[in-house]
């Protein structure tokens, strides 16, 4: 009898230090819970910086890539003659069936480049590729070139680029009211000197569309909307050629 109530006496205490150090075991779980949720939240972070940094890396590399590419194949572009330049002779002879093939390959390297690359690298490519075409008088698929670049990136100099490429390009072949569709587009969106060309290119090919009174209005309100333009001597030029009542005062004044 002795021995039993010797052995209960003995369980109470195990009990009892069990239960007291599994509160302390909770206590500590409560009182740690917010380190351990923060290291695993900086572990997250830093698993997901260590992924960007690899992606922009991967990204980098392939601009790299890519610009090197192009850097290759530009030295390869035939440059014109001083003439040439200054607009006395084409820019080649394509009656040369050595050289036109050279600037076919040297297009289709430039569109090759660009099937691989993405964003800036792939527009540079096909601007570059686009005025390959244009040297050689193929207006369809300079165009082409240069609606591409424009839907691989349309920010910055490079969309700026494109759209006034494509513009240029659609005035050549005839196109001129594509090519005023495009310098509108240009004359709302870019600020400064550009959008101020892309106003007056606008204007003028409003002019070579036939929409004369529209030509008019535009060339007005490039006056009232760049009165200090360095253009400013085009708009009345032009103003007088169109017969406006208005052709000395452009500004509107």
């Amino acid at each position: 009898m002795a021995s039993e109530q010797t052995d209960e006496q003995d369980l109470v205490p195990i009990e009892e230090s069990e239960l007291l150090f599994r509160l302390q075991m909770k206590i500590a779980d409560v009182f740690f819970e917010p380190w351990k949720n923060g290291l695993t939240i900086l572990r997250l972070a830093s698993l997901l910086v260590l992924g960007v940094g690899l992606y922009q890396g991967k990204v980098t590399k392939a601009f790299q890539a890519s610009s090197a590419s192009i850097a290759a194949v530009d030295r390869k572009v035939p440059v014109p003659d001083q003439m040439a330049v200054l607009g006395f002779a084409p820019l080649d002879d394509l009656n040369d069936p050595d050289r036109v093939q050279l600037l076919e390959a040297i297009a289709n390297k430039y569109e090759s480049i660009a099937s691989e690359a993405t964003h800036a690298p792939a527009a540079e490519a096909l601007i570059k590729a686009g005025d390959v075409w244009q040297r050689l008088e193929s207006s369809d698929k300079a165009q082409s070139a240069y609606a591409a670049a424009i839907v691989a990136f349309d920010e910055g100099i490079y969309g700026y680029t494109a759209k006034n490429a494509l513009a240029n390009a659609r005035l050549s072949a005839g196109d001129a009211a594509g090519a005023a569709e495009l310098y509108r587009e240009i004359s709302t969106t870019e600020q400064g000197y550009l959008g101020e060309r892309g106003h007056a290119d606008l204007s003028a090919a409003l002019e070579a569309a036939g929409q004369t009174q529209e030509s008019i209005d535009s060339w007005r309100s490039f006056g009232t909307r760049y009165p200090d333009s360095l253009l400013a001597d085009d708009a009345t030029a032009a103003l007088k050629r169109l017969g406006s009542a208005n052709a000395a005062t452009p500004a509107g004044e």
